[in-house]
């Protein structure tokens, strides 16, 4: 392949990935369809040229069960990586259609104090509430078999955990910096 075919492909490739960071917004929240079939979709941040301060989610956020894009009901079933990476959320009500938590998904949000898990959820991945100074309460269900790597990292308010005999691992520094 040419120099110059490689690039142009590469340029298309990486404009595809950007343009598709999400399908589309429902009530101010960003989502993408994961499966058409199975008709589900996952939270999402608007990472349109990877601007995290332009298209952060603020105050108190809901996220609905289902959602209805074009006609079409849609399961929410994921929080998608980075979802709220850096928002300034006070609160979130996460439903229990959610069964998935990415990597960093609320990581560096300050603001939040407090986070209920739902019990659809099985395990908190790496560095998913990393950052959150302002945490003091988690409520981990027994549905949580995996606390993830760096997961509360940062957390230096926290101080109310209860951490279920369902727990089986708990990855290196997963509460590096609590109090």
């Amino acid at each position: 392949m040419k120099p110059k075919h490689f690039i142009l492909t590469f340029l298309t490739l990486l404009v595809s990935i950007t343009v598709s960071a999400y399908t589309f917004t429902v009530d101010g929240i960003y989502y993408k369809i994961l499966s058409e079939t199975d008709k589900t979709v996952a939270v999402v941040n608007n990472m349109r040229y990877n601007s995290y301060s332009s298209s952060c989610y603020e105050g108190d956020v809901i996220i609905p069960n289902t959602v209805t894009y074009a006609g079409i009901s849609y399961d929410v079933t994921e929080i998608g990586g980075w979802a709220f990476y850096q928002c300034k959320l006070t609160d979130i009500t996460i439903p229990n259609s959610i069964t998935s938590i990415g990597k960093y998904a609320f990581g560096g949000c300050y603001n939040l104090t407090s986070i209920e898990i739902p019990s659809s959820v099985s395990e908190i991945n790496d560095y998913t509430f990393s950052g959150c100074s302002g945490l003091t309460r988690v409520n981990i269900p027994n549905s949580i078999t995996t606390i993830g790597k760096g997961a509360f990292n940062g957390c230096i308010k926290l101080t109310s955990v209860s951490i279920p005999n369902s727990v089986t691992e708990i990855g290196e520094y997963a509460f590096a910096g609590c109090i």
